[in-house]
């Protein structure tokens, strides 16, 4: 294994700020940070032949339209140097990749490839950053129709019928307990705080969900000093940092301008929330479900995926009525 470089060393413009280890891994990490573009780096390296990748953008949920899950679609379906019907698919059935998906949290989407072939990783790395830079969906206002929200007639005497993959996938959300509990928790520790807007609610928000504001979000978040490269395993990865600064970093300018992270602290005291959910077809219940939930939370800074709650009760006693969550805050236990 090619040794680590020594912090302030800099290697094809990525200039080594902090070193450390992952004992649970048997790893050695160097973080980087490129000069030109502002984009930051994290290699994991130990003896691992399953060479991995994830390529993650900070997307907070301006609100719960999910633009951010389509935006996460339509960058996969085609980019001006590899056009396609679908490029993920072809990617997905034409190389030796081992694992390959796009994923849309609350506050982050990432986009992480894993391959055994060095070389297959460079290419697939290619074709990620390619249509992240310049995506078709810009320029071809159908993939939005595809992946996000359309209308269907299949006949004219049929009913109109409102499709799309990402608006399909969301109404996976509407009676799943689990997701819904999340979401009213998020409502009660941080009202009126773009950590309380969730993904999956493009079922509830379908008419306010639109091209341009798909379009404004990936103009807003998909820059490289929005950016955060993983890499892991045993790689040479001084030939890797190369291909990814002449071929995409070194021709983009970090933006003067990038947003700063603000920590928002949320109201103490004590709130309740409650909900109601659709009593049919409830996941792993045969006569309908409710729930009861009273959550301890410890005041912290607004940060989406870290809630500090410290204590979850959960009853289920079959009625439709579900008083979510009571929120404690304040307490310092």
């Amino acid at each position: 294994m090619a040794v680590l470089p020594y912090i302030g060393e800099t290697i094809w413009g990525f200039t080594a700020t902090q070193l450390g280890t992952i004992g649970m891994l048997g790893a050695e990490t160097v973080e980087f940070l490129h000069g030109t573009s502002g984009a930051r780096l994290l290699h994991i390296r130990n003896d691992d032949q399953e060479l991995g990748c994830n390529i993650i953008f900070r997307t907070p949920q301006k609100d719960e339209t999910d633009a951010n899950h389509v935006l996460e679609h339509l960058i996969l379906s085609s980019c001006r140097k590899y056009p396609s019907r679908d490029i993920f698919f072809d990617m997905d059935s034409k190389s030796y990749s081992t694992f390959m998906n796009g994923l849309t949290d609350n506050a982050y989407t990432s986009y992480p490839l894993c391959t055994q072939s060095q070389e297959q990783l460079i290419k697939l790395m290619d074709v990620f950053l390619c249509c992240m830079e310049s995506p078709d969906f810009l320029r071809e206002r159908n993939f939005f129709l595809r992946e996000g929200v359309r209308f269907e007639l299949e006949s004219p005497e049929g009913p109109l019928t409102l499709q799309g993959t990402v608006l399909s996938e969301d109404w996976g959300h509407l009676t799943d307990l689990q997701e819904n509990a999340d979401s009213f928790t998020a409502k009660t520790l941080y009202p009126g705080m773009e950590a309380s807007n969730l993904l999956g609610r493009a079922h509830l928000h379908y008419r306010e969900l639109n091209y341009e504001q798909v379009q404004a979000a990936f103009y807003r978040n998909y820059r490289y000093s929005n950016c955060l490269i993983v890499l892991y395993g045993n790689m040479e990865y001084k030939r890797i940092l190369e291909f990814l600064h002449k071929r995409h970093l070194s021709a983009r300018q970090a933006d003067p301008g990038q947003r700063r992270i603000r920590l928002l602290h949320p109201r103490a005291g004590t709130r309740t929330q409650e909900m109601h959910l659709p009593k049919p077809r409830l996941q792993g219940y045969s006569h309908g479900t409710g729930g009861s939930y009273r959550l301890r939370h410890r005041p912290v800074p607004q940060h989406p995926g870290g809630a500090g709650i410290l204590g979850f009760i959960c009853r289920s006693d079959g009625s439709r009525r579900l008083p979510l969550a009571q929120i404690c805050q304040g307490t310092g236990t």
